[in-house]
This record gives C-alpha cells, sequence and structure tokens, in this order.
C-alpha cells in the first residue's frame, strides 16, 4: 500500500512470505507526499514495523501518534517507536484522535 498524489494505491506482495515491513513502506510514501501534513498512528502489534516510516514522517515534520503501551494488547511496536524517540503524542488508543491532535495547518 503506498499514496502518491493524495491517492491511496493497493499492490500485491513482493513476495509471498517473508519480512515485508508494509507499515514502514506506507508511511515513507506517506511522508514523500504530504510532507508536514503526514501523520502516522502507530497502535498493538508485534515487531519494530512502522518505527522506520514514522522517522520519515518526522523528517518530513508530520505528526507520530502512538499507543501508549500498557494500553496495547502487543506492545513491541508501540514501544519501539517510542524507544526510538519518535512519538509526539503517546496516549491510550480511544484518545488519540481528536483533542490530542495540534491544528497542522
Amino acid at each position: 500500500m503506498s499514496i502518491l498524489h493524495g491517492v491511496l494505491h493497493l499492490f500485491e506482495p513482493s513476495a509471498p512470505r517473508g519480512l515485508r515491513l508494509p507499515i514502514d513502506f506506507f508511511f515513507r510514501s506517506l511522508a514523500d507526499d504530504r510532507k508536514k501534513k503526514s501523520v502516522g498512528v502507530i497502535l498493538s502489534g508485534m515487531g519494530s514495523d512502522g518505527t522506520m516510516g514514522l522517522r520519515a514522517i518526522k523528517e518530513k515534520a508530520g505528526l507520530a501518534l502512538v499507543q501508549e503501551p500498557s494500553s496495547a494488547r502487543f506492545d513491541s511496536m508501540p514501544r519501539n517507536a517510542i524507544d526510538a524517540g519518535l512519538a509526539d503524542i503517546v496516549a491510550p488508543a480511544e484518545e488519540l484522535p481528536g483533542n490530542h491532535v495540534p491544528d497542522r495547518e
């Protein structure tokens, strides 16, 4: 999955199995396309997928939201993003949208 000119594009996986890191791939395309208007959200998950993509978003002055690890069923994805120093906002998932997101205009 990627985004180009504000349009979401879906692709067949390049490999049937193995380490693909689809969230990193999507976040990198989002950062390239939307620049400072990009927002990455890391929720419950296993591994580190998303961390490098959040880095790309932050490099373009975008926003990184991360679920509070203690509220996640699987905490390694949120922990990796937080440990990398990439999270702008850390909160339970149900509190991430809305009042926590600053105006990005």
